[in-house]
């Protein structure tokens, strides 16, 4: 038995994708969204994909290149793309999933926002969550631009009208730093 359990060990992938949950039909049972392995080229991807009771009930498209910018490609260990949460965020009536794009330790991270249309999963938009300054604790989906938001470390869901964030600013007061982004690189510049 320890020799199995060390060998799935072993054998599980590096970014193990965890499961997300909600009732994305309204017949009060939670359906599954979760990313499935596949591989192209060699390398790792995950394919998003809803069941209910054990039963598919949507698969997202497959990538069929391993480096490419279609919303539903994500890829694994070399991105540490992952499913964030299952809310109706906006308060639309729909479930949205929000998924982390790209991660990289030079610039924020970039979402990206999806919808249940009552179907299959809709790609909405890249966006980044934007401190409004006007509105202490507050955080706008806004077009991605590093240079205006702050690095947002992980999102929590308390219930599904309220989020936490735990973000690491960089203060202007506090820092004599400037934050440039260029081209998927990011830069701190002394002033």
């Amino acid at each position: 038995m320890r020799w199995l359990l060390c060998l799935l060990l072993l054998t599980s992938p590096a970014w193990a994708v965890r499961s997300l949950k909600a009732d994305l039909d309204g017949d009060g049972r939670d359906e599954v969204v979760r990313l499935v392995e596949y591989e192209v080229d060699g390398v790792t991807l995950g394919q998003l994909v809803v069941e209910a009771q054990g039963k598919v009930l949507w698969r997202g498209p497959r990538s069929k290149q391993a480096y490419n910018e279609e919303p539903f490609r994500f890829l694994g260990e070399f991105d540490g793309g992952d499913l964030i949460f299952l809310a109706d965020y906006d308060h639309d009536g729909k479930v949205d999933l929000v998924a982390s794009d790209q991660k990289s330790d030079v610039r924020p991270t970039v979402y990206r926002l999806f919808h249940w249309n009552g179907q299959k999963f809709v790609f909405d938009r890249r966006a980044m969550l934007v401190p409004q300054p006007q509105k202490p604790a507050t955080y706008n989906w806004e077009k991605p631009d590093p240079s205006r938001t702050v690095w947002v470390e992980t999102i929590r869901v308390l219930d599904g009208q309220a989020f936490e964030l735990q973000v690491t600013n960089l203060g202007h007061e506090a820092y004599a730093l400037k934050t440039r982004w260029l081209a998927g690189e990011g830069f701190v510049l002394s002033e």
